[in-house]
């Protein structure tokens, strides 16, 4: 990994500190736990993943890599005990965790998994609550933030988590937007976004206005457009969820499909406005905007961190600056509201009931995830802002974007319900019906899991 210069930014001169304040927030707490000595006589403990790649690799792939298999190491001669890594096959962790129960396999202790399929497994009690585990203190941040949390948090207890002591993979969420620094400020000479963003400024008009002056269509054979986007619905969600509109709402007591409100109709118009002008960038391809060809990238936070050097399609390889920005506010969003959130394929670590003992896997996991050598609680900041992020106003807006993303409600909808509503919002887009007829189209199957999962009525 490369290691980023810093860019003197030209405008800002004051950090974005009123809308840190104006979100409140969560306090980064170190553990002061004791330390505890335990002889496993060899047990074996099973480390489970998706993406095993990302936490057992080859030694000297990378840093953090090899302070994984130093710890593993560590772990494993202070208790005398054994990892043995287990990489699924797919995504389908649930299935996966039922089948090893029927043929009297041992389950994983610790399992990288697609939060719907945490849920899954919750609703079938077969997962521990860390907030039952021995050795784990739920008033740190070493397991994530709250908010970050939310999506594997059922009647009061956490069930799965995200290692933020370790540096990588990075944690991630949804409907963010990248900036290329280059192109917006020094090529077309705008205002950063984060001096709009620090004077309340950045919103829809300011947003719908600038598109023309950060696209340059005069070179056939090299275009640049003012915006792009990961996918349909990405870009949709984000500016339904900027207008304060939520995919789910409660409504004194029942839980309702949101997208029907006038905020979120709104925001669906929105993005119907920006796909539709010249300055959209329709190709969908996300390398255009590594290559300098799109000014803006309506996308998940991923896009901007992800380490694999293997996709050439990755900003992180290519630009020389981007920028990190929430997406613009509409006229019923509200400022110090980070407009992330989380989505259907974010991965959480679930604790399934394995066949090691309760007490034992909170000291394991204790041990396992604490903070490498010279770090501390959150290290996967300070390894974002080193490796990754150019300038501390991106990093300030990064950070929280993933502390304070809001919960979409992916788990509890399921997987059909969910890409249907993706599906629908995506092709709206491009659909000459209305806005509220799309999203009225979803309301009855939307509604009656809601009612099965959450209101009791099914």
């Amino acid at each position: 990994m490369k290691f980023r210069k810093i860019i003197p930014l030209i405008i800002v001169t004051v950090m974005i500190l009123t809308l840190l304040c104006s979100c409140g927030g969560d306090e980064v707490k170190e553990d002061n736990l004791e330390t505890v000595e335990m002889d496993f006589d060899g047990e074996l403990f099973i480390f489970g993943a998706i993406r095993l790649n990302e936490y057992y690799m080859d030694a000297g792939q990378n840093d953090p890599g090899d302070n994984m298999l130093a710890r593993y190491d560590e772990v494993a001669k202070k208790f005398n005990l054994v990892f043995e890594f287990y990489k699924a096959t797919d995504d389908n962790s649930a299935a996966d965790v039922n089948k090893k129960i029927a043929a009297g396999m041992d389950i994983p202790f610790v399992y990288d998994m697609i939060a719907t399929e945490l849920y899954m497994l919750y609703k079938q009690d077969l997962l521990r609550s860390l907030n039952d585990l021995k050795y784990i203190d739920m008033n740190s941040t070493r397991w994530g933030t709250p908010d970050f949390l939310m999506p594997t948090t059922y009647d009061g207890k956490v069930y799965g988590f995200w290692p933020f002591d370790w540096t990588s993979p990075i944690p991630q969420t949804g409907n963010i937007m990248l900036f290329n620094y280059e192109l917006v400020v020094n090529k077309f000479m705008q205002p950063t976004p984060y001096e709009l963003l620090e004077q309340k400024k950045w919103n829809w008009t300011t947003f719908r206005d600038m598109l023309p002056n950060v696209t340059d269509l005069s070179d056939s054979t090299n275009k640049i457009f003012g915006l792009g986007r990961h996918d349909n619905q990405n870009l949709v969600i984000a500016a339904i969820q900027s207008n304060s509109g939520e995919r789910v709402i409660n409504d004194n007591g029942i839980y309702k499909f949101g997208f029907t409100s006038d905020a979120a109709i709104e925001g669906i118009d929105y993005a119907k406005e920006l796909y539709q002008t010249q300055y959209f960038d329709k190709s969908n391809v996300q390398k255009n905007f590594s290559d300098g060809k799109v000014s803006f990238w309506a996308c998940h936070s991923w896009i901007g961190t992800a380490d694999v050097k293997t996709l050439d399609y990755l900003p992180i390889y290519t630009l020389d600056h981007y920028g990190w920005i929430p997406f613009p506010y509409g006229p019923k969003g509200t400022y110090g509201s980070w407009n992330a959130n989380s989505y259907n394929s974010q991965r959480f670590f679930a604790v399934p009931e394995s066949n090691n003992d309760a007490d034992s896997v909170g000291l394991v996991m204790n041990e396992l995830f604490a903070p490498f050598p010279g770090t501390s609680n959150e290290a996967w900041k300070a390894y974002a802002r080193t490796n990754m992020i150019y300038d501390d106003y991106s990093y300030d807006i990064f950070t929280n974007l993933i502390a304070y993303q809001k919960y979409d409600y992916a788990p509890i909808l399921g997987k059909e319900v969910y890409e249907k509503i993706d599906s629908v919002l995506g092709t709206a887009l491009t659909n000459k019906s209305s806005s509220a007829t799309a999203v009225q189209s979803l309301e009855n199957a939307v509604n009656t899991r809601l009612d099965v999962e959450l209101n009791d009525l099914g």
